[in-house]
Order: structure tokens, then sequence, then C-alpha cells
């Protein structure tokens, strides 16, 4: 499921949670909006979703062999609903994550940029390049002068 449409249907079920004034079960939730949610399974797993953010927005009473039998929400869902609920979430985190993107996209263009610069490199760059090739020819050098010396003082 989408998040922004997991975000709704938890402002959804605090709305109807706030307009009831007795516990309900997450069955009468299915029954009043059976287009939202159509497996129980999942409408429990945005209740848990839902009190593990905060705890306080819900209020549930155990019974039955079940986790949660009856729920009622809070006058503190009231205040969250009001100052935007899951949906204001949602849509702020899509924005930060939209400006992460697009600062890791003018990091990579500006990346390939200093890259093309550097390529050119300053006037010391050839010749710290040069003195390594000379570094690693002489190290070759040696190590066959030494294998040649070892192979001739063994041959007869």
């Amino acid at each position: 499921m989408e998040e922004r449409l997991r975000a709704e249907i938890k402002d959804t079920f605090l709305g109807y949670g706030l307009d009831r004034m007795e516990f309900f079960g997450p069955k009468e939730f299915m029954k009043r909006y059976p287009t939202l949610v159509t497996n129980e399974q999942e409408l429990l797993e945005l209740i848990y979703e839902i009190m593990d953010f905060d705890a306080e927005l819900l209020d549930s009473l155990n019974g039955n062999g079940k986790r949660i039998f009856l729920l009622i929400a809070t006058p503190k869902a009231k205040t969250f609903l009001n100052y935007g609920g899951f949906t204001k979430i949602h849509q702020k985190e899509t924005e930060e994550w939209e400006r992460l993107f697009h600062r890791l996209r003018e990091l990579r263009f500006t990346r390939k940029h200093k890259m093309t610069i550097s390529k050119n490199g300053p006037p010391g760059y050839v010749l710290k390049n040069w003195r390594y090739y000379v570094f690693v020819a002489m190290a070759i050098f040696s190590f066959c002068y030494c294998i040649l010396d070892a192979f001739l003082d063994y041959w007869p």
C-alpha cells in the first residue's frame, strides 16, 4: 500500500475514533469504510503504527485473547489531526526527500565539473607522475638484475 494512502487511512481512522463516543472494534471501522481497508490484518498493522508513533493518540482495551479488542481516540488525537495528522507528516517527509535528491543531483553535476578541472591539473602534476614511473622502472630493473645475478652465480 502506498505511504500517502496509509497516512490518509490513519487520519480517517483517528477521525472516526473522535466521532465515536464509545469504544469500537476495528471491524466496525471496516464496515463503515469498506473501500479503504479490505483486510483486517492491514488495519491492525496501521493501528500498531499509530500506537508506535504516539501511544497517547489511541486508548485500547485488551480482551478475548487479542492485544487490541476495543479502541477509542483520545483528545490528543484531535489536536494532532488539527495540525495536519499523518498526511501532513508524510507531505513534509516527501518534500525533505525531494530536497535531498535535488541536492544530490546538484552535487553530482558539480563533482563532474570538478573532475574535468582536476584532470588538467597543476603543472607539478606531470612532474610527479614522471617521477613515479621512473621509480617503478628502477624497481623493476633492480628486481630483474637480482634474478639475473642469482641465476648466473649458480650457472656452471
